[in-house]
């Protein structure tokens, strides 16, 4: 499972100079989309939802790696948004107005 966390930083990382408003709604699209690919690979209802939860905290976890060596960067202010992100209340997007 290293290659979608790795492939999920890479992405978000590209976010970065982005407005943050713009940043907040690609992470939770992305984070929705490898949550997604996680529950795909698992076949019975149960390990789906662990899955699911798990892709979460494996991108937290990443995120909080990456942040410990850009600290003092603007990356680590940037990373600190995309983690807001993820952290966030709404899974997925919600439409602009």
């Amino acid at each position: 499972m290293d290659a979608p966390i790795e492939a999920f930083l890479k992405d978000v990382l590209r976010l970065e100079g982005q407005p943050q408003a713009q940043i907040r709604k690609a992470v939770r699209i992305s984070v929705a989309e490898y949550e997604a690919m996680f529950r795909a690979a698992q076949l019975d209802e149960r390990s789906k939802d662990i899955a699911v939860r798990g892709c979460r905290a494996l991108c937290r976890k990443r995120i909080f790696t990456e942040m410990a060596q850009a600290e003092g960067t603007p990356t680590e202010a940037h990373l600190q948004i995309v983690l807001g992100a993820i952290d966030s209340p709404a899974r997925y997007p919600v439409k602009d107005n």
